[in-house]
């Protein structure tokens, strides 16, 4: 499916304070209902708040990836040293930092990290991802371990880390816990696309997060033709994930002729 943009001067980007990933992300599957990784084959690691699922394997290798790659690497013209851009600028993630000490990091419990950099591969626990969707259950106020690292991330959640906007003023505790996105950094568009096969508009919505469910709005299970496309058979409508922002478009109508 080969698309343009009616618009082309308009280029709009979901997510403007990250950066595209110079490599491709592997570590999140666009099947929300995937239990094994489809890239290694790894079994999923469930984070601890909202239940998103990713790789640790695959993450691993992709930060692994990001250090090595000379690409995103910038030399200072007056020291000659070498800078390795941050790797937050391409994934808003928050960390727990073990209450232990391992060879390369002493690390607190206590504290709400989100800096990925900080932790070594062995110390990485993911609290959750703010561009894949999660929801919230009752359950980590009910077990003691998690209710007080849950209480720490409503609270780094009051302000946006990206832009600093307060996000919640109020005092209701059910909206507090919520997952909440940033309306300044986390933007929803839509407009209109020509297919080159058809030559006809339709409609398209831009969305600033991986939209990682198998099931239509319509509730008829997706069609998943590749590890970033799917389409509802009943609604005609085709969702394309994009693997170096984790956005998701989404396009109304058959775009083919075959169609």
């Amino acid at each position: 499916m080969e698309l343009i943009n009616v618009n082309q001067e308009n280029s709009f980007n979901p997510t403007p304070k990250l950066k595209s990933s110079p490599i491709p992300i592997f570590f999140v599957s666009f099947n929300g209902d995937d239990n094994i990784c489809i890239h290694c084959g790894e079994k999923y690691t469930m984070t601890l708040i909202y239940e998103q699922k990713y790789c640790k394997k695959c993450l691993s290798n992709y930060l692994t990836n990001m250090d090595n790659d000379s690409s995103k690497h910038k030399t200072d013209t007056r020291s000659g040293t070498v800078i390795i851009d941050n790797i937050n600028m391409y994934l808003d993630v928050y960390l727990l930092k073990k209450d232990l000490e391992c060879s390369k990091y002493e690390i607190s419990e206590t504290k709400v990290s989100q800096n990925i950099q900080e932790c070594c591969r062995n110390c990485l626990i993911i609290l959750f991802f703010k561009q894949i969707i999660g929801r919230y259950h009752n359950f980590y106020y009910n077990y003691q371990d998690l209710s007080t690292k849950y209480k720490n991330v409503i609270e780094s959640e009051r302000y946006c880390k990206l832009c600093g906007k307060l996000l919640y003023q109020g005092t209701d505790h059910y909206i507090m816990r919520e997952f909440k996105l940033c309306s300044n950094c986390y933007l929803i568009s839509s407009g209109c696309i020509e297919s080159t096969l058809t030559k006809k508009v339709i409609s398209i919505v831009y969305l600033p997060w991986w939209e990682n469910t198998s099931d239509c709005y319509c509730y008829e299970k997706l069609v998943f033709t590749s590890n970033c496309q799917k389409y509802c058979e009943n609604c005609f409508i085709f969702l394309i994930g994009c693997r170096y922002c984790l956005t998701t478009n989404i396009i109304f109508g058959i775009t083919n002729q075959s169609q």
